[in-house]
């Protein structure tokens, strides 16, 4: 008996091991975020990478002197945009596409000096998609611009409210794709905003992955036959791993980097043949990794993701599901054991120490 039970092994490691605070990689000069790759001048940006000068951007990338902008790629001096690509000089669009001083724009494309536009395609000058004159245009612009930004959502919503919206948003793709805000990739099903990926599924915030299937946060560094990961970049043939970049062949490891032939370890950075943090010879790492396999499948937990660290009254998904299911009553907090089918879940998930 190699082990009364792997994931008993391995949530010891867990907590004997310390893990960062933050995850900037190759970053640039000043700035401060999470989960950044090459960025430069940047702060409070989180799961962006290759920003420049711009701040509190999620999921942003390629983006310049962009602030509080969601989703963005190859954006340049952006404010308070979501889902948007190629865009400059702008404020508050949403689904939208080489746009250039634009504002309060939604689903639209090659657009140029537009207001509260949706829908619009290669137009210039137009106020609530209705067409002025150069002169008739910043005249009313300059008008509008003194309203109040409360004011200005509300004409908006209006507006948008009478136009039909699109069901999905995708361009550039080959093959069978479905999901949504999915750009560029072949046969990627059931993914979401999604880019560059080919022969995948189940994809989340990922992008250039090759035969992946369930990713949830992949960068721009390749992923290439990996399955269950959370959170990684430049990985192949690595399984049921969390926060790992740059490796190959790892299964269930946390926080390794630039790590290869690794089993169960947290936080290394630059090793080989390890399991649950010690090193072995590379047959002995073989045969013992072949016997726990085999083990976990006999009690039932090879291919499953380990236990969370956390117990489920301690996360979001908790305080989100006891806001449903009280008609989205976020004041209501009663204790889980109120609802009978959660105790259920509770009393059968491993208990963490």
């Amino acid at each position: 008996m190699l082990s009364p039970n792997f994931f008993d092994q391995f949530e010891a490691l867990r907590l004997s091991v310390p893990r960062p605070a933050l995850m900037n990689f190759q970053q640039k000069e000043g700035g401060l975020g999470n989960y950044t790759y090459a960025c430069e001048d940047c702060f409070g940006s989180v799961g962006s990478d290759h920003l420049k000068n711009s701040h509190y951007n999620y999921w942003g990338y390629h983006n310049t002197d962009c602030v509080d902008c969601t989703y963005c790629y190859n954006c340049i001096s952006c404010y308070e945009c979501i889902d948007c690509r190629d865009c400059k000089n702008s404020s508050f669009l949403q689904n939208s596409t080489n746009c250039t001083d634009c504002f309060y724009c939604f689903d639209c494309e090659n657009l140029r000096d537009c207001f509260a536009c949706i829908g619009l395609k290669d137009k210039q000058y137009y106020i609530f998609n209705k067409p002025y004159s150069r002169e008739a245009y910043f005249e009313r612009l300059n008008r509008l611009k003194k309203k109040s930004p409360e004011e200005l959502r509300k004409l908006f919503r209006e507006i948008k409210q009478k136009r039909p919206l699109l069901a999905t948003h995708e361009s550039g793709n080959t093959g069978i794709c479905t999901g949504d805000y999915i750009y560029n990739c072949t046969n990627v099903r059931y993914s979401f905003d999604t880019r560059d990926c080919a022969e995948s599924m189940y994809l989340t915030n990922a992008i250039n992955c090759t035969n992946c299937y369930d990713i949830s946060f992949a960068g721009e560094e390749p992923l290439e036959d990996c399955y269950e990961i959370m959170s990684g970049m430049g990985l192949k043939n690595c399984m049921f791993s969390s926060c790992c970049w740059y490796g190959k062949n790892l299964e269930y490891c946390e926080y390794c980097f630039e790590c290869e032939d690794c089993f169960g370890c947290i936080g290394l950075r630059n090793k080989r043949y390890h399991i649950l943090n010690v090193e072995y010879s590379p047959a002995e790492y073989h045969a013992r990794v072949a016997a726990i396999k085999e083990e976990m499948k006999r009690d039932g937990i090879y291919g499953t993701w380990f236990p969370s660290a956390y117990t489920f009254q301690d996360t979001k998904a908790f305080e989100e599901n006891t806001c449903i299911r009280h008609s989205f009553d976020t004041s209501a907090h009663r204790p889980l054991s109120f609802f009978a089918e959660d105790s259920v879940v509770i009393e059968t998930m491993p208990k963490i120490h």
